[in-house]
């Protein structure tokens, strides 16, 4: 992932982004195991963690790798780890999001 965004962000901004785009993302690995779609289903976060590694920029390419690690009655543990192009760990994060048929 990456922000075509030209200005300087503060690093907190850049937390604050990165923490709003991986509770978006990591729910839709939950709903994989469930054998449905995910455009039929409503998802929803219901926690998110994030620790933050090393300051990092949101302009430029990271590896964001997502993972559902368990799956059962609508609901969905997942976990996720960034990476900077040099390979070296930004954050990680973990979820618990509920699915339910709309």
């Amino acid at each position: 992932m990456m922000s075509t965004h030209e200005d300087e962000i503060s690093t907190r901004r850049n937390q604050r982004i990165l923490g709003f785009l991986s509770d978006e993302t990591l729910m839709f690995n939950a709903a994989v195991p469930h054998g449905v779609p995910f455009q039929t289903h409503l998802l929803k976060s219901l926690d998110h963690s994030v620790w933050f590694h090393r300051t990092c920029d949101v302009r430029k390419w990271m590896l964001f790798d997502q993972r559902n690690i368990a799956a059962t009655d609508g609901r969905g543990m997942n976990e996720g780890k960034a990476y900077d192009q040099d390979g070296h760990l930004i954050f990680a994060v973990a979820q618990e999001s509920m699915l339910k048929r709309l």
